[in-house]
């Protein structure tokens, strides 16, 4: 009985390593089904049929079934996502090389406009004066009721008339205007020093470039990797040594603009980087300096990088563009159009002359064949692109003013503008951002009167001495990315393989399993239809039962 055992224990052994494993050969369904899931690569199958007549088969029935419904899940989550294409990111705190950390850009720009002498000296009045604050910088700093009135409205055709009648005398242009109520760069800055090299403002100015913004005239600093900071030391980042006027603001009117939008006048510092325009962010960020104050400003640079935004997925992605391929003094059109930071800001100024007719001041279009646009212009066609572009609604005031143009001006040509500035738009392949945290301190009275005689300060002026460095020589980096098809694949093949041991492997033999199947169906199915033929004894003609046989 014993060797009856082991014979048969040898034979079914046998049997399982010698038996006909070809997946071609005609088998039944069940022949299929155990050879697939004793040749299959994952893991539960194999022990499920193994042990499909014991108390373990049921175990494993848990087990794998458990497993396989939370890979469900994991894998449905993992191709929504991927589906989504989502951009990912990583922050990494980072030193710099060798070379250090490249310092940021600065802009000075009058949150008070225009000086009150040189206007005085041009004989503005008090009412222009007050329109060109308007108008310049943004008409949402007039008063609401100038917009909505008879006597607002005849106020600012008449001061748009007056402002015709002085550039016709002085023949000059609007831009032309503001810079000669405005300071020059040599009257603002007194010396420069720029990663420890000095020098006098003259000099200095050469390297800063005039730039129209929401509040007047501004001057631009422009970084470049030449200008580092290699070692910690407040000398060694941007120091400016500025002349601040005495009460030489303009003369504003309550009456006519809206003084409590205009509480923050003053020599303005803006630190950022070198592909930003001041009208994209004067009026977000900024320091006012104040006369025989030393101001310190402790920079925290963020870099942002590009690491593969736009895959071969992302077919309808725009390509980033590089910052060397981005130059305000070369190409001033490229320069709003092809960085995302200026966008709406570059959107505003294409649209601003084919819907108006007229120019703005702070969108730094240089098409002088074109007039200024008055208040209501402005206010009209600002309404008309901020609409077109979705933003937020500044006043009720530019409501009922907006929707005037918006009734006269054809909506698919305003879209069609819009749409084309869009399209334009790219986004950084490396940008850069600046946070910082700004300490005032007194400047000693005796150091204070030496540097009014250093500088030859008059008496209706002051200094203030302001730096910006990186207090300590680490940056923020931080990569984006999208998934690729072969991350998506990585990612899969680990959870598959956790949860069952499964791969890609798995999946042909599911395909092979579905496709034997298949055949077996088919081959039942032409069983079923197709009858089978009978066939009888062979017989010769003319003969007969009674026929005599040879042989």
């Amino acid at each position: 009985m014993k060797a009856t055992k082991e014979e048969a224990h040898k034979a079914l052994t046998w049997y399982q390593n010698h038996r006909d494993k070809d997946f071609f050969k005609r088998q039944s369904f069940w022949e299929i089904l155990e050879l697939i899931s004793q040749e299959s690569t994952a893991h539960g199958v194999g022990h499920l049929w193994n042990n499909r007549k014991n108390a373990l088969g049921v175990m494993w029935l848990l087990v794998t079934s458990a497993l396989l419904a939370f890979l469900t899940y994991v894998v449905y989550g993992l191709v929504v996502d991927f589906a989504g294409r989502e951009i990912e990111s990583q922050t990494t705190v980072k030193m710099p090389e060798d070379r250090g950390l490249q310092l940021p850009s600065a802009m000075l720009c009058n949150r008070g406009f225009f000086s009150r002498g040189k206007l005085r000296a041009l004989n503005i009045t008090t009412h222009l004066t007050n329109y060109l604050v308007g108008i310049t910088g943004s008409a949402f700093l007039l008063r609401g009721g100038l917009l909505t009135t008879e006597e607002g409205l005849s106020f600012l055709k008449e001061s748009h008339k007056e402002l015709e009648e002085v550039l016709s005398q002085r023949n000059l242009t609007f831009s032309e205007l503001i810079d000669a109520i405005s300071y020059s760069c040599e009257e603002l800055l007194l010396v420069c020093s720029v990663a420890g090299r000095s020098l006098p403002g003259v000099e200095c100015c050469k390297s800063f470039v005039a730039m129209p913004s929401f509040t007047g005239k501004c001057y631009s600093f422009f970084s470049s990797p030449h200008y580092t900071q290699t070692i910690k030391g407040e000398y060694l980042g941007v120091t400016l040594y500025i002349s601040i006027p005495y009460q030489d603001f303009p003369e504003l009117d309550g009456n006519l603009l809206d003084l409590s939008q205009m509480v923050k006048l003053g020599v303005q510092l803006s630190l950022t980087n070198n592909l930003t325009h001041p009208s994209s962010s004067v009026l977000a960020q900024g320091l006012v300096l104040l006369p025989a104050v030393y101001t310190t400003v402790d920079t925290s640079l963020s870099i942002v990088k590009d690491k593969g935004i736009k895959t071969f997925l992302d077919w309808n992605e725009k390509p980033c563009v590089k910052g060397d391929e981005v130059s305000y003094d070369k190409d001033r059109d490229g320069f709003f159009s092809r960085t995302e930071v200026n966008c709406d800001l570059g959107v505003m100024r294409l649209c601003f002359n084919r819907i108006c007719n007229c120019t703005s001041y702070a969108l730094d279009n240089d098409d002088e064949t074109l007039a200024p646009c008055s208040a209501m212009e402005t206010m009209q066609c600002y309404g008309v692109l901020f609409r077109a572009l979705n933003m937020t609604v500044p006043s009720h005031a530019y409501d009922n003013v907006s929707n005037t143009l918006i009734n006269h001006t054809q909506q698919n040509i305003v879209q069609s503008c819009v749409h084309e500035g869009v399209q334009e738009c790219r986004r950084l392949c490396e940008r850069r951002s600046y946070t910082y945290t700004a300490s005032h301190l007194p400047i000693e009275q005796s150091v204070y009167k030496e540097l009014g005689v250093q500088f030859s300060i008059p008496n209706q002026s002051g200094v203030a001495v302001v730096t910006a460095y990186y207090p300590n020589l680490r940056y923020m980096e931080i990569k984006l990315w999208r998934k690729t098809l072969p991350d998506f694949l990585s990612t899969l093949g680990g959870y598959t393989g956790i949860f069952l041991g499964a791969s890609l492997v798995t999946a042909i033999e599911i395909f092979v399993f579905f496709s034997l199947l298949l055949l077996l169906s088919i081959r039942n199915i032409k069983k079923i239809i197709t009858p089978p033929i009978r066939t009888t004894p062979h017989s010769t003609p003319h003969s007969s039962p009674n026929s005599p046989r040879e042989g």
